[in-house]
């Protein structure tokens, strides 16, 4: 990746609030064209990464970069960040038409200027022939949608959009989630989009910043950040996982350890000493009412399960007393019950740090 990829450089980003570091020391290059989800538990500092980035919060070191030039410096109004807030900060009193020009006649932009853009965003939001209603008169997904093309309209490299679709109900969301994504995949500009929706960040984006504590927990693509986690607390916030830790007995270069008797490898070579944690994932398990011979086959007792759908999750005790949970596709025949057991390939359990 050159340069010229990057669109955005956050450099050494420290924030403070009363004795609080809040953002400590962010280092990112996040590029051109992509969306891109902070992603993170509650507190974690991705908004006010993004605020400021968007300039409403100054740092109190470090620098941002936009196009090779530090906006650090400069007030919101002189970035060409917009972002898009939870509450939709519509003016009741003008149409949709004049929110979404609200800024460009701010900006003394020409007025058939303002015509032809707004009528391009209205068109892309799929709000055309909705100019002249206010916003009492049309519904949260459609305010929404306003509050984006407002957005928009600044015909910006760079649009900010913090938890934009919280108040939302499942079903809308859903859809607009798409439609934003759309947006984004047809103007080619670069999205951050702030969630702590690990479903909504995995399905939209094409790279995900994980946060804890204000620090940069992991960077990658959603397959990365899902599979490969990079600590245990991504793989422990990212979906659902099982962990199981022991004294490190490399098998050909590769972590591994005895586990109830037998031997567990995983993916990464390790030579580090003491204990290690492997994750693996639900749907990374299968389970049977026999032992594989070749392959790790825990016995473990069934406790209970629960029908999801097109798959059905069971919760399992071994013999070590340690519960597990394991996903399998449902087959239209009756749950397993009693004593089985939970096999998989080597190579599965992924070595995570803690």
């Amino acid at each position: 990746m050159g340069e010229s990829d990057i669109l955005l450089k956050i450099s050494d980003a420290v924030k403070i609030f009363d004795d609080h570091t809040v953002i400590n020391h962010v280092n990112l290059d996040l590029e051109r064209g992509k969306f891109i989800t902070f992603l993170g538990p509650s507190g974690c500092g991705k908004t006010t990464l993004l605020r400021m980035i968007a300039g409403f919060y100054h740092l109190d070191s470090g620098a941002i970069l936009l196009n090779g030039k530090d906006i650090a410096p400069l007030p919101p109004q002189k970035r060409n960040t917009p972002m898009v807030f939870q509450e939709y900060a519509l003016f009741p009193h003008m149409t949709v038409h004049e929110n979404i020009a609200y800024g460009l006649r701010n900006r003394k932009v020409p007025k058939t200027e303002i015509a032809t853009r707004v009528r391009s965003v209205l068109e892309l939001v799929n709000l055309t022939g909705l100019e002249k209603r206010f916003p009492n008169q049309m519904s949260g997904g459609q305010q929404q949608r306003v509050a984006i093309a407002r957005a928009m309209v600044n015909n910006s490299e760079l649009l900010l959009l913090d938890e934009p679709l919280s108040n939302l109900d499942a079903k809308l969301r859903e859809s607009v989630r798409v439609e934003l994504r759309m947006i984004q995949q047809k103007m080619k500009i670069t999205m951050l989009y702030v969630t702590h929706d690990q479903q909504e960040a995995l399905s939209m984006s094409d790279k995900i910043l994980v946060l804890n504590h204000g620090t940069v927990q992991q960077y990658g693509t959603p397959r990365e950040i899902y599979f490969s986690p990079r600590t245990k607390f991504v793989a422990d916030f990212i979906g659902t996982t099982n962990f199981i830790s022991g004294q490190n007995e490399p098998v050909n270069g590769a972590a591994a350890f005895s586990y109830c008797g037998q031997k567990v490898i995983g993916d990464l070579n390790s030579t580090e000493t003491g204990t290690i944690t492997f994750s693996i994932r639900p749907e990374s398990i299968r389970l049977s009412t026999q032992a594989v011979p070749g392959e790790v086959s825990l016995p473990c007792d069934v406790e209970h399960s629960m029908f999801l759908g097109e798959k059905v999750r069971y919760f399992l005790r071994d013999e070590a007393d340690k519960e597990w949970i394991v996903d399998a596709f449902d087959t239209g025949t009756e749950a397993l019950r009693g004593s089985v057991f939970m096999t998989w390939t080597a190579g599965k359990p992924h070595l995570v740090a803690e």
